[in-house]
């Protein structure tokens, strides 16, 4: 029996290409990938997410639960409450923006992203993939603009208190001297005009 499996052929061919692509395509970028499958709690993490918290394959992170123990405990609630509002359908994605703990020890902002991509007969969510991407620069910069605008607005405000004073100490003045000014212009007695300009 002879069968013509060229068309098979090409399809491996392409499909080959095609995960190709997506391995360079993922070796490339600063993005990690995820791959959650909701149904057993296992998921995938690309080297480039592992390499952003200072992991290796070496170190086993095979389930959500080992991930999510590395969030700080400040951001652990939003993130669930974020992730949980995407399982729900309640939003199209999933994002949040929370810091991570590193190998060494140290906190790195790290953005997840993410979106349902398959759902069981009941339309019930069970898998999601997604991405990781440090953040950490960008929040440090926020930070640092958020601290020199607290600075400027405390200058303006002494600036404001100053210009206040100063405000206040010259139309005191200015005041004597209209009034100095005014009784020269009503005196006729040109004694008491010379004692008013001393």
């Amino acid at each position: 029996r002879i069968s013509d499996i060229t068309e098979e052929k090409q399809r491996d061919i392409e499909l080959k290409i095609s995960e190709e692509r997506f391995q360079f395509a993922m070796e490339a970028s600063s993005n990690g990938i995820w791959d959650l499958d909701l149904r057993t709690g296992n998921v995938f993490f690309s080297p480039q997410s592992l390499r952003i918290l200072e992991l290796t394959q070496d170190d086993v992170i095979d389930t959500n639960e080992k991930w999510d123990e590395r969030i700080h405990p400040d951001d652990l609630e939003k993130y669930l409450k974020d992730f949980n509002m995407h399982i729900k359908s309640e939003t199209n994605y999933f994002e949040n923006a929370k810091r991570m703990k590193t190998k060494s020890g140290n906190y790195k902002w790290i953005l997840s992203s993410g979106k349902i991509i398959e759902r069981d007969e009941n339309g019930l969510p069970t898998r999601l993939t997604g991405t990781h991407t440090d953040i950490t620069s960008q929040k440090e910069n926020e930070t640092a603009i958020l601290k020199n605008s607290q600075i400027i607005n405390e200058q303006n405000s002494r600036l404001l208190n100053f210009a206040h004073i100063v405000s206040h100490n010259l139309s005191s003045h200015t005041g004597n001297f209209k009034m100095l000014l005014d009784l020269i212009e009503t005196e006729n007695d040109s004694e008491t005009v010379l004692e008013i300009f001393e």
